[in-house]
């Protein structure tokens, strides 16, 4: 998920608390921990789609086996892509 500067804008909305009306300033403190939620929110989202990826080319593979038959073939870049240190 691509965090768009709207959506970012609302997740603040929600996530500080302000004393009063003026939504200006926030400390740095806050900013910081505001900051690795989001980043955090979005590395769930990325691991997520990493998962989804790997599980396509596991399945691409499966059902292609002829294609993927030896180290020069045609899904070798599928087949390297899923190796442990790839």
């Amino acid at each position: 998920m691509e965090l768009k500067l709207k959506q970012v804008q609302e997740k603040a909305e929600n996530w500080f608390e302000w004393p009063d009306s003026d939504r200006s300033a926030v400390t740095t403190t806050s900013a910081c921990l505001f900051a690795m939620e989001v980043s955090a929110d979005a590395m769930r989202d990325l691991r997520d789609q990493c998962g989804a990826l790997r599980e396509a080319i596991r399945l691409t593979l499966e059902e292609n086996a002829h294609l993927a038959d030896g180290d020069v073939c045609t899904l070798i870049r599928l087949k390297t892509a899923l190796q442990p240190n790839a």
